[in-house]
């Protein structure tokens, strides 16, 4: 009898910088994570290339129409309970419009320095480190 392959569950997240500042998203207060910031996105689901995922979730995170761009960064995580988490981080574009907090607690544009100080989830600690290293080389507005 064979054993069975952890499992992986993959997430997309976006890394959306305007002048010098990237968006991020609160999640609500009935989330596992309540309360807690990450850059917005979600899980892929079956069937969905990465970029239909995070058009997806930030339409429905935020209402918020966006292009996806090239790979940022990319992180593998153990899962409690076995299996990894493997989180894709996409530069993206937004299109018309302003963020709408529909399916997230609230969002923010921050600087390199408030994006530090925010109380990230765990899983984005790595990115939020090269997003600000990113930022640090932008003239700020």
């Amino acid at each position: 009898m064979s054993a069975r392959p952890a499992p992986v569950v993959a997430v997309v997240a976006a890394i959306l910088i305007e002048k010098g500042r990237v968006l991020v998203t609160q999640r609500l207060a009935d989330d596992r994570f309540s309360g807690r910031w990450e850059f917005p996105g979600g899980k892929v689901e079956t069937g969905e290339t990465h970029a239909e995922a995070l058009v997806r979730e930030l339409e429905e995170e935020l209402a918020l129409p966006v292009t996806v761009g090239t790979l940022f960064t990319r992180h593998e995580l153990p899962r409690t309970g076995g299996g990894t988490l493997v989180l894709f981080f996409y530069r993206v574009r937004r299109g018309p419009g302003e963020p709408r907090a529909v399916e997230v607690a609230d969002w923010r544009w921050v600087i390199a320095e408030e994006l530090r100080e925010l109380d990230m989830l765990d899983s984005n600690a790595t990115a939020v480190e090269e997003v600000c290293g990113l930022l640090g080389t932008r003239s700020q507005p």
